[in-house]
């Protein structure tokens, strides 16, 4: 149905027994919706890191209906929707496979390699500065220092700019 299963499929063995044929149920033939049920369960499980085993694979419709074959994979990554992608163009497909494509892969892949701003807790003075200055409202006080929230941030890099204790890093 997926075309390929990787990292971000592996999070459905998370769903109990029977209930995984209850869910293809309800997608039915739609890959697309099955690729969003995945992505949000991958979501909701949220892996620290994801380990693709392809050393040896299978190719075909299904287990009982493959070939074996040698890929030589092993891969790892902080991010299995960016980890799938980049099996994907390894192996040259042709197409994208659903889950990547619902994903918008651009997208993960541009927040892994765009630089974040990062607090130097050892430079920090507690002076808030940086919080009157992001335009983006996407930072705030924690118990003991300021918390980056990366979904607001705009990565402007106004808090580096205008701290005036080089507590801010890229």
């Amino acid at each position: 149905m997926m075309g390929l299963t990787l990292g971000v499929k592996n999070t459905f063995g998370f769903i109990h027994a029977f209930d995984k044929a209850k869910w293809h149920l309800r997608a039915g033939k739609d890959r697309d919706l099955f690729a969003k049920v995945l992505i949000d369960i991958h979501n909701i499980v949220s892996f620290h890191i994801t380990v693709l085993d392809c050393i040896i694979g299978m190719d075909g419709d299904c287990p009982s209906n493959s070939r074996v074959r040698t890929w030589g994979i092993l891969c790892r990554s902080k991010n299995a929707l960016a980890l799938d992608h980049y099996v994907e163009k390894m192996i040259d497909l042709p197409f994208m496979l659903p889950v990547t494509k619902i994903a918008d892969i651009k997208t993960v892949l541009r927040n892994l390699f765009i630089k974040k701003p990062k607090l130097k807790k050892d430079a920090y003075k507690k002076c808030g500065i940086c919080k009157r200055v992001c335009p983006a409202s996407a930072i705030y006080f924690s118990e003991e220092h300021i918390e980056f929230d990366y979904k607001k941030c705009i990565m402007c890099y106004c808090c580096l700019e205008m701290c005036l204790n080089n507590a801010i890093k890229i």
